[in-house]
């Protein structure tokens, strides 16, 4: 069986859509046998779109669950 170490990823995400992204794989020499993938999309991409899109989705959302816990405890 042939490991893949790099390569590009299709994903179908149920907000943004397709997703292609390239990926690489890292052995962690601190940890035998454990591997750190990371995928990146190519800048000015619909893929680096999505991803921009739903780090903002998840950055507003955060903040107004961090807010709603402040409220919370002033209560």
């Amino acid at each position: 069986m042939r490991e893949h170490r790099t390569g590009v990823k299709n994903i179908h995400h149920p907000i943004v859509g397709r997703l292609d992204l390239t990926f690489q794989s890292m052995d962690l020499s601190s940890d035998r046998g454990l591997t750190m993938l990371v995928f990146s999309a190519e800048p000015a991409s619909a893929s680096f779109d999505g991803l921009q899109l739903l780090a903002n989705w998840v950055s507003t959302d955060g903040d107004a669950l961090a807010r709603r816990a402040s409220d919370s405890a002033d209560a």
